[in-house]
């Protein structure tokens, strides 16, 4: 099972992955979302290893074409404050061990490390958070969809990453943990635009948690959910024990969480867990019908009903009730209510825009 230090990636220069892009390009054959003004002049440490450096000798000269490898690996580049981490194919060529795409509205992150079912290490979820802050400024991103490769969502945090944490001290555990594994839940819950989880497989651990705080979650047949952490002697803590109770009930989340508990698609239906389950083959036509009748909804509305949706569960009514009339209020002068009305009037769909 692979470490998580520091890991290969690709060169800077690789441009904004869109699907419109010519075939061939570097950015298409990456299909990569690289922002390269996050890149500093020079190498820094690794921040969820500190024991290791870049190695200067390694990095990639201006010369060099976009994804050329030295001496059979790719080069070190440093990404804002983490790297982009790559794996090895079984071709001995270098594969995003996160892809990041960008088609038609919709910003899609897929984890990509099948052959461990997809087990998270910081590095990977360091750009997860970068591009979903990335896609949540864009205005021609309305909804966000995760996703696993090779017929697993993610199995959570990696073995060799949680065997590290052994020992640690807590400020240490904290900044690791929380930086990049409570920090991806987070940015997850608390983004602006809608987000789907296309579950197949195991849903394990962080996996869960993932699962848990996006908007909507679809089932494959072979979906399966699973809150490991008590059989590790650790508690759930990117927003399981707070989230979960609210999503099936008390009784099942206390029987996910303490227990351990398996929760395969047809009961996840069935308790409340996913709003969908389709065969594996079916499930990303599904996740993306349902991402693209997202992306044409009215995205000012659908911020403020995310906003009220989650201040409901943290707040009391009246409090609810204030910042929904606010809410209701800037809404109705909006652009997109306008074009709700006129469309209305015209009997045709309306075409949402985002405009206040």
């Amino acid at each position: 099972m692979q470490g998580i230090g520091c890991a290969p990636h690709i060169r800077s220069t690789i441009s904004f992955a869109d699907h419109d892009a010519p075939p061939g390009s570097p950015a298409t054959a990456a299909t990569l979302v690289v922002w390269p003004d996050m890149l500093p002049a020079s190498p820094r440490h690794c921040k969820y290893d500190d024991s290791r450096q870049y190695d200067d000798s390694r990095r990639q000269s201006e010369n060099s074409s976009a994804g050329e490898l030295i001496q059979g690996r790719a080069l070190d580049r440093v990404w804002g404050f983490m790297q982009i981490p790559f794996a090895r194919t079984k071709g001995g060529a270098m594969e995003a061990e996160v892809i990041i795409e960008k088609k038609n509205g919709i910003g899609r992150i897929t984890f990509n490390r099948p052959h461990i079912k997809n087990a998270l290490t910081p590095p990977m979820l360091g750009q997860v958070m970068d591009a979903i802050a990335r896609f949540d400024k864009d205005d021609d991103v309305r909804v966000l969809l995760f996703s696993g490769a090779g017929g697993s969502f993610t199995s959570g945090g990696d073995l060799s990453f949680l065997r590290d944490m052994s020992g640690k001290k807590p400020f240490e555990i904290k900044r690791t943990v929380y930086t990049y594994f409570a920090g991806t839940a987070k940015a997850i819950k608390l983004c602006s635009k809608p987000t789907i989880a296309a579950v197949a497989g195991p849903a394990v651990g962080a996996g869960c948690e993932y699962a848990i705080v996006c908007d909507f979650r679809i089932a494959g047949e072979s979906a399966m959910f699973c809150e490991t952490w008590a059989n590790l002697g650790l508690i759930a803590p990117l927003g399981g024990m707070f989230l979960l109770p609210r999503i099936i009930g008390l009784g099942r989340a206390t029987d996910m969480l303490l227990r351990g508990t398996r929760v395969y698609a047809e009961e996840a239906l069935r308790i409340g867990l996913v709003t969908q389950v389709v065969p594996d083959a079916e499930l990303d036509q599904a996740a993306m019908k349902l991402a693209a009748e997202l992306a044409e909804g009215p995205p000012l509305a659908y911020t403020s009903l995310k906003e009220g949706l989650r201040r409901g569960m943290e707040s009391n009514l009246n409090a609810e009730w204030e910042f929904n009339l606010y809410a209701q209020a800037m809404l109705i002068n909006s652009d997109d209510y306008t074009e709700a009305t006129t469309a209305g009037k015209e009997k045709r769909r309306p075409k949402f825009k985002g405009k206040r």
